[in-house]
C-alpha cells in the first residue's frame, strides 16, 4: 500500500457514526498502571489481529507518551519496557490520528498498526503533513 492509498484511507468518511470501544483505563490511574494497562491491550489485540482495536489502543498509548508523561526519566522508562516496534508505531499511530481524529480510526477498511510503523520517515512526514495542514 503506497501513502497515498494510506492518505485515501485514513479520510474515508463513512461509517458516520462511531462506537467507540469502552476504555477500559481509569482516567484516574497513575501514568504507571495506564501504561501497563494500554500496552498489554495493544498487544493483546496485535496478536488476535483486531487492526482497529490495535491502533486505538496505540494511539492512546501514544498519547500517554507524548502528552501526559511530564517527566523525561519517566518517558526513558517507559520506552525502555516496550519493544522498538512497539514504540514506534504507537508514536506514528498518535502523530498521525492528532489532527484527524481517534475516531476515524474506525472509519479506516485497509490501514494496519505494521503499515504505519514501517512507512519510512519522508513518508510518515509527509502524511503528517497533509493530514495537519
Amino acid at each position: 500500500m503506497t501513502p497515498v492509498d494510506i492518505f485515501n484511507d485514513l479520510m474515508e468518511i463513512e461509517p458516520i457514526e462511531i462506537i467507540f470501544p469502552v476504555d477500559p483505563v481509569n482516567d484516574e490511574s497513575s501514568s504507571d498502571q495506564k501504561f501497563i494497562q494500554y500496552y498489554q491491550l495493544l498487544q493483546r489485540y496485535s496478536r488476535l489481529k483486531r487492526r482497529q482495536y490495535t491502533l486505538f489502543y496505540a494511539y492512546k498509548l501514544g498519547q500517554l507518551l507524548e502528552n501526559q508523561i511530564l517527566s523525561r526519566a519517566q518517558k526513558t522508562l517507559f520506552r525502555s519496557r516496550m519493544t522498538t516496534h512497539f514504540y514506534q508505531g504507537c508514536i506514528r499511530t498518535y502523530h498521525i490520528f492528532l489532527n484527524i481524529g481517534v475516531e476515524q480510526i474506525f472509519r479506516t477498511k485497509l490501514v494496519t498498526f505494521m503499515m504505519l510503523k514501517k512507512l519510512k520517515s519522508q513518508e510518515f512526514r509527509l502524511l503528517c503533513g497533509a493530514e495537519f495542514s
